[in-house]
C-alpha cells in the first residue's frame, strides 16, 4: 500500500472518528445549551412573575393602609378625598382611587370632586366579588376605546373587625405593568406578556401598544389550562414560533408568559452543525489531497479542539486553540469558544435572577417573622428588643428603636449590634446619649417630620450632627458608623417613635431602595406599640376603677380626716406611679391650706401640719380656680406663686411637675390633692380624671366626717341644752314655790308679801319667755312659723324695742344709745317678729355688757336694704365661737360656773326670723372684752305704703271689760288653773262656775246654762274636743249660741286650727298674759245677750282695737 493510501487511510481513520466525535459534541452542546436556555428562561419567568406579584402586592398593601383610615369610620369623605389624592400622587401607575359602600354604590372617586354625582362602578363584577369574599381582588383587563386608557382594578374590602363597611378600589394603568416587564431588561428578541383570566393580553414587551387588549392564541390558553406553570413551543400572536414558559400569579388569576424565538434558541446548534459538516468535508478533502503534506500539521489543531470540547463539556472556558490554516478547524475552535462564553453569560443571568428571587423570599420571610414577633406579646419594649435583634445583620449592623414617652421625651428601648462583642458598647452608647427631641439628630428630625431620614455616606459634618458631644462622637467613630436609615413609627396618624438602621463596618450603604422595606417593618412595629399602649391604658383604667371602688368602700367608713388624706395620697401616688403626693385641708372661708398627710418621697418644708397661705403654690392656684391644675415645672410656671423660702427648697428637688385637684363639697373648696413627679412630665387627661375621681371620693368622706362631727357636737349641745333648760326652769320655780309657800303661811308682812309677788311675777315672765323661745324654735324646726306681712316702718319697730329694754338697761347702769334714720324706708315684714329680732339683740347686748357700758342701736338705709346695727362694749365673742354664734343650743359658756343664764336660743331665732324676711344677720367681734356688733339687713319694701298712724297703736284700754251679769263655766282638771281663771274673771264681774272634768261640766251645763264656756283641751276621760261635741249634740248650749274658749297648753298652729274647726271661738295658749286677756274674752263676751248694750259696744270697740274679730 502506498504512502498516499496510508495517508488517506490515516486521514480517513483520523478524520472520520473526529468528525463523528465533533458531531456528538456539537449535539450534546446544543442540547445542553437548549437546556440551559430553558432553565434560564424558567428562572427569568419566575422572577418576572414575582415582580408583577410584587407590584400588585404594593397596590393591595397601599389600599389596605388607606382602608384603615379613621376618616372612613367617621364618614369624613372630604378629608379622605384629600388623603386618597395624596396617596394617588405617590403611587406610580394609579389612575384613580374610589370608595364604594356595602351596597356597591360608588361614594367617592378622586377623578371627581367631593360631593359630585358618581356613576356606578365600571367593573361591577370586581366590586361584587370583593364585597362577597371580603378579600383583595384584582380584576381582568378593562379595555377602552383608547389603548392608552386600558387598566385593571385592584379592590380591597374596608373591614372594622368582622363588619364590612365597603371597599376601596384603584385603577392600575396597564402600561405600568408593561413598565414592570420592561424593567426586567430581557435580552433582545425575548418577549414577555401578562394574560388575564379571560385570556386577554394585559401587557406585553416588546410592542405593548400592538397587543394589549387582544385575546391570546388558543394554544396559549390550552397550555395554561394544563397547570400553574409549564413550557412549550408554539406560535404567538405575531405568528413567530417561540419557546414559551408560563407561571400563574398568586394575587390574581393571571398568567405571565416569557418566550424566546425557536430560531434564536436553535441558532447555535444549526450553526455548529453547518460548521461541522462543511468543515468535515473540507478537512476530509484537504486531508486526502494533502495527507502527506499536512498530516503532521493537522494533529495539533485536532488535539486542541478535543481539549476545548472536553473543557466545554465540563462547563469551563476552553483555551484559545492554536491557529490553523484549515478554516473549518479554526471555525470550529471559535464556535466552541463562543458557545462556552455564551453559556457562562446565561449562567450569570440565571444566577442573578435566582439571587433576586432569593432576596425577595428573604424579605418576605423577614416581614413574616417580624409580624410574628410583634404579635406575640403586648410587652412592646421586650418585643421591640427582639425585633431589633431580628434586623441584624439582615438589614443593619446596628439596629436602634426609640419611642416617644408620655412626657414627649425620646426614650430608647432597644439597641442591638450584629457583633456580640460590640453589643454592650452599643447599649451603653444608647443609654448615655439619647437623642434630644428638640435637637438636630436624625431621629428627632424624623419624629418631627414624620418622614424617613437617609444618609448613604456619613461624613464628618453629619457625624457631628448625630453626635455633638465629643465623647459621643469618639464612641461613634469607634463603632465605624458609615450609613444610616431612620424611619418613623406611625400609627393612627401619631408618631410613636423611630426605627434606626445603621451600617457600621459591613460596607452596606443605604439607598432609596431600602426605604419601602424599612417603612413596612416600622409600620407593623408602630401598630404593635399602639395596640400594647391601648391594652396598658385599658388595664390601667380597670385597675383605677378597682382602686376607686376599694378606696370608696374604705372612705365610707373613715371618719378621721387625717386617715382619709393619708389613704388618698398613698392610693393615687401608687396607682399613677408618681414620686410624691400631698393632701391638704382648706379653710373654706380664708382658703388657707394645711397639709394633712403625704406619701412617697418627703418634701422639706411641706411636712404634715405645715400651713400654706391662700393662693400659694400649685395647690393654691387649684383652690383659687376651683379646677384641676397641671404644670410640668412649677418653678417656671408664671401662674404659680411661691415664697422665696419655698422656691429655695423646691429648686433642688426632682418632683417639680405637679397635678393639683381641689376637693369640692356644696360648691365650697374643702381640700386639695397634690401629685408630684419628675420635672417635665405631662399629666394625661385620663390621669387627671382619675385624680378627680379620688378627690370626689375624698370630698365625700371629709363631708361625712364633718357631718358626723357636727352631729356629735349637736348631740352634745342638746345634752348641754337640756341640762341648762333644767337649770333655767328649776331656778325660777324654786323661788316661785318658796315665796308661794311663805305667802300661804300668812306670816309675811305687807312689804315682804309685795316683794314676794314681784319675785313671783318676774319669774313667771321669765318662764313664759323661755317657753315662747322653745315654741318658736319648735315652729322653726317644723317649718310652721309664719309671718303676717305688711309694710313696716323699721324705725317705729326699733323705738318700741328700745322702750321695752330701757328699764333693764337702767337697772344695770348701761347707757342705751339710739340713732334712727327716719327716711330709712319701710320693709315688707311682720312687725311683731321684727320687734322680736331687735328686742332679742338688745336684750342680749345688755345681758353681756357690764355696769357703765354702752349699747347702741342704729337704723340706716343702704340700698337696697334697711340696716339695723346693735353694738355693745361688753365681753365680746371669742374667735373660735364666732362661726357658731347663731347655732341652736350653742352657748359660749355652758358650764356650771357660767355668769349668765338663758337657753342659747335667742340668736338662733334672730337668724331664722331675719332669713325668713329674706334678709341677713352677721356678728362681728374683735375678741373677748372688745364688745360685739350685730348687723341686720332687710330688703326695702317694693312700694312705700301710706302710713296709718293708728293702725297698730295701742287702744289705751288697760282695764278688763265689765262682765257683770255674765255666767262663765270654767272646765279644767288642774285646780290651780281653775282657781286662777276664776279669780281673773271674778275681778271682771263675771259669775264663774267650775268643773274638773267633762262629765261634771255636762251636769253643770244642764243645771246652770252658762253664757260662755272656757275649757282646757287635755283632760282625763273626755278631752275638750269631745266635751264641746257632746255639748253641741245635747243642745246644752242654746242651739250653738254659747261661745267657747279653748284655754290650753297645746299652742301649735295645728292645735289652734283643730280647736277652731271643732267649734271653739277662740284659742288661747297657756301661759296667759292676763293684761292681754281681754282680747280673748272680748270676742265671745261681746255677743252675749246678758251684756248691756253699753257694755257690748265697749267690748266690741276693745275687740276691734286689739285686732280680734267681732
Amino acid at each position: 500500500m502506498t504512502l498516499r493510501s496510508h495517508l488517506i487511510t490515516l486521514v480517513l481513520v483520523a478524520v472520520l472518528p473526529l468528525l463523528l466525535f465533533s458531531a456528538i459534541v456539537v449535539g450534546l452542546a446544543a442540547d445542553s445549551e437548549r437546556d440551559a436556555t430553558e432553565r434560564g428562561l424558567r428562572a427569568t419567568g419566575r422572577a418576572v412573575s414575582s415582580a408583577v406579584d410584587h407590584t400588585l402586592d404594593n397596590a393591595i398593601g397601599a389600599l389596605e393602609v388607606l382602608a384603615t383610615s379613621e376618616l372612613l369610620d367617621g364618614g369624613d369623605l372630604p378629608g379622605f378625598h384629600k388623603v386618597a389624592a395624596r396617596a394617588l400622587e405617590g403611587q406610580r401607575g394609579w389612575l384613580s382611587v374610589a370608595v364604594v359602600d356595602r351596597a356597591g354604590r360608588q361614594v367617592l372617586n378622586t377623578l371627581r370632586p367631593t360631593g359630585a354625582e358618581l356613576p356606578p362602578p365600571a367593573d361591577a363584577r370586581t366590586v361584587a366579588a370583593v364585597l362577597a369574599r371580603r378579600l383583595p381582588i384584582v380584576s381582568d383587563l378593562i379595555a377602552s376605546d383608547l389603548p392608552e386608557r386600558a387598566h385593571v382594578v385592584v379592590a380591597v374590602p374596608v373591614l372594622r373587625g368582622r363588619a364590612l363597611r365597603g371597599a376601596l378600589l384603584t385603577a392600575l394603568d396597564a402600561h405600568d405593568l408593561a413598565r414592570v416587564l420592561e424593567a426586567q431588561q430581557l435580552p433582545h428578541q425575548w418577549a414577555a406578556a401578562i394574560v388575564d383570566g379571560h385570556g386577554v393580553v394585559v401587557a406585553r414587551v416588546p410592542e405593548p401598544q400592538r397587543f394589549v387588549g387582544q385575546p391570546a392564541t388558543a394554544a396559549y390558553v390550552a397550555l395554561t389550562a394544563r397547570g400553574d406553570s409549564g413550557a412549550a413551543r408554539m406560535p404567538g400572536l405575531d405568528g413567530v414560533r417561540r419557546h414559551t414558559v408560563f407561571n400563574r400569579l398568586e394575587n390574581a388569576g393571571w398568567t405571565v408568559y416569557l418566550a424566546i424565538p425557536t430560531v434564536t434558541m436553535d441558532a447555535g446548534f444549526r450553526r455548529s452543525l453547518v460548521t461541522l459538516i462543511g468543515g468535515g468535508l473540507v478537512f476530509l478533502a484537504a486531508g486526502i489531497a494533502l495527507a502527506v503534506v499536512v498530516g503532521r500539521r493537522l494533529t495539533a489543531p485536532i488535539v486542541a479542539l478535543s481539549t476545548a470540547a472536553v473543557r466545554l463539556g465540563a462547563g469551563q472556558l476552553p483555551d484559545t486553540p492554536p491557529g490553523s490554516r484549515v478554516a473549518e478547524v479554526a471555525a470550529l475552535g471559535g464556535a466552541l469558544t463562543d458557545a462556552a462564553r455564551r453559556r457562562r453569560e446565561i449562567e450569570g443571568e440565571r444566577e442573578e435572577l435566582l439571587a433576586r428571587a432569593e432576596a425577595s423570599r428573604e424579605r418576605a420571610a423577614l416581614l413574616a417573622e417580624a409580624s410574628r414577633l410583634l404579635a406575640s406579646s403586648l410587652d412592646y419594649e421586650a418585643t421591640l428588643e427582639r425585633l431589633a435583634r431580628l434586623l441584624v445583620p439582615a438589614l443593619a449592623d446596628l439596629s436602634v428603636v426609640d419611642v416617644v414617652g408620655d412626657d414627649g421625651e425620646i426614650r430608647r428601648v432597644a439597641a442591638v449590634h450584629a457583633d456580640p462583642a460590640k453589643d454592650e458598647a452599643a447599649r451603653e452608647l444608647a443609654r448615655r446619649f439619647p437623642p434630644d427631641r428638640r435637637g438636630n439628630h436624625p431621629v428627632a428630625r424624623a419624629l418631627r417630620s414624620g418622614r424617613p431620614e437617609l444618609t448613604g455616606e456619613i461624613s464628618a459634618e453629619t457625624l457631628e450632627t448625630i453626635a455633638p458631644d465629643p465623647a459621643h462622637r469618639e464612641l461613634a467613630q469607634a463603632m465605624a458608623y458609615a450609613s444610616y436609615l431612620v424611619v418613623p413609627l406611625i400609627a393612627r396618624e401619631r408618631t410613636l417613635g423611630a426605627l434606626s438602621l445603621v451600617s457600621a463596618g459591613s460596607g452596606r450603604r443605604y439607598t432609596a431602595v431600602d426605604v419601602p422595606l424599612a417603612e413596612d417593618i416600622a409600620r407593623r412595629a408602630a401598630v404593635a406599640i399602639d395596640n400594647a399602649r391601648l391594652y396598658r391604658q385599658s388595664e390601667a383604667r380597670l385597675r383605677a376603677a378597682e382602686a376607686v371602688a376599694e378606696i370608696g368602700g374604705f372612705l365610707n367608713q373613715a371618719l378621721d380626716p387625717e386617715v382619709v388624706g393619708r389613704r388618698i395620697a398613698e392610693s393615687v401616688r401608687g396607682l399613677l406611679g408618681l414620686g410624691t403626693s400631698l393632701f391638704c385641708r382648706v379653710d373654706p372661708y380664708t382658703l388657707e391650706m394645711t397639709i394633712v398627710a403625704g406619701a412617697g418621697a418627703p418634701i422639706p418644708g411641706f411636712e404634715p401640719g405645715t400651713r400654706l397661705p391662700a393662693g400659694s403654690a400649685t395647690v393654691g392656684l387649684a383652690v383659687r380656680e376651683r379646677r384641676p391644675v397641671t404644670t410640668p415645672d412649677l418653678l417656671s410656671d408664671p401662674r404659680i406663686t411661691l415664697t422665696r423660702e419655698q422656691r429655695a427648697m423646691l429648686e433642688g428637688l426632682p418632683y417639680r411637675s405637679v397635678l393639683a385637684v381641689p376637693l369640692l363639697s356644696h360648691e365650697r373648696v374643702i381640700g386639695v390633692l397634690a401629685l408630684g413627679d419628675r420635672r417635665g412630665r405631662l399629666f394625661r387627661q385620663e390621669e387627671v380624671l382619675l385624680a378627680q375621681g379620688f378627690a370626689e371620693q375624698a370630698a365625700l368622706a371629709l363631708e361625712n366626717a364633718r357631718l358626723y362631727a357636727e352631729t356629735r357636737d349637736a348631740n352634745r349641745a342638746k345634752d348641754e341644752f337640756l341640762a341648762t333648760l333644767s337649770h333655767e326652769l328649776r331656778t325660777p320655780l324654786t323661788a316661785m314655790l318658796g315665796w308661794v309657800r311663805m305667802l300661804q303661811s300668812g306670816t309675811l308682812d305687807a312689804a315682804t308679801a309685795e316683794r314676794a309677788l314681784q319675785v313671783i311675777d318676774r319669774n313667771t315672765k321669765l318662764q313664759a319667755q323661755l317657753i315662747d323661745d322653745l315654741l318658736d324654735v319648735s315652729r322653726i324646726v317644723t317649718g310652721k312659723l309664719s309671718l303676717e306681712l305688711r309694710a313696716v316702718d323699721v324705725g317705729v319697730v326699733v323705738e318700741a324695742a328700745v322702750d321695752a329694754v330701757t328699764p333693764g338697761a337702767l337697772a344695770k347702769s348701761v347707757t342705751l344709745e339710739r340713732r334712727i334714720d327716719a327716711a330709712a324706708g319701710p320693709v315688707w315684714g311682720d312687725s311683731h317678729r321684727l320687734q322680736q329680732v331687735v328686742w332679742n339683740l338688745l336684750s342680749n347686748a345688755i345681758k353681756f355688757t357690764g355696769s357703765g357700758g354702752r349699747v347702741g342701736v342704729t337704723v340706716d338705709r343702704e340700698d337696697p336694704h334697711v340696716v339695723v346695727r346693735v353694738a355693745d362694749t361688753g365681753q365680746g365673742i371669742a374667735p373660735e365661737f364666732l362661726p357658731f354664734i347663731f347655732d341652736r343650743f350653742r352657748q359660749a359658756d355652758s358650764t356650771t360656773t357660767r355668769a349668765h343664764g338663758g337657753l342659747g336660743l335667742g340668736l338662733a331665732i334672730v337668724h331664722y326670723l331675719v332669713t325668713l324676711h329674706r334678709g341677713t344677720v352677721s356678728a362681728e367681734s374683735e375678741g373677748p372684752d372688745r364688745g360685739a356688733t350685730f348687723t341686720v339687713r332687710v330688703p326695702l319694701a317694693p312700694l312705700r305704703p301710706t302710713a296709718h298712724a293708728g293702725a297698730d297703736a295701742a287702744t289705751g284700754v288697760d282695764r278688763r271689760p265689765p262682765l257683770a251679769g255674765i255666767r262663765v263655766l270654767v272646765v279644767d282638771d288642774d285646780a290651780d288653773t281653775r282657781d286662777l281663771v276664776t279669780a281673773v274673771l271674778g275681778q271682771s264681774g263675771a259669775e264663774v262656775l267650775t268643773a274638773a272634768s267633762a262629765e261634771e261640766a255636762l251636769d253643770t251645763l244642764a243645771r246652770a246654762r252658762p253664757d260662755v264656756l272656757v275649757s282646757d283641751l287635755s283632760m282625763p276621760g273626755d278631752d275638750g274636743y269631745a266635751l264641746l261635741e257632746r255639748v253641741r249634740a245635747l243642745g246644752l248650749d242654746r242651739d250653738g249660741r254659747v261661745p267657747a274658749i279653748a284655754l290650753t297648753a297645746f299652742a301649735r298652729a295645728e292645735d289652734r286650727a283643730r280647736a277652731l274647726a271643732v267649734g271653739f271661738a277662740v284659742h288661747v295658749p297657756k301661759p296667759v298674759a292676763w293684761r292681754g286677756w281681754r282680747r280673748a274674752e272680748a270676742q265671745p263676751f261681746a255677743g252675749s245677750a246678758r251684756i248691756s248694750p253699753k257694755t257690748r259696744d265697749a267690748t266690741r270697740r276693745a275687740s276691734r282695737a286689739n285686732g280680734a274679730p267681732t
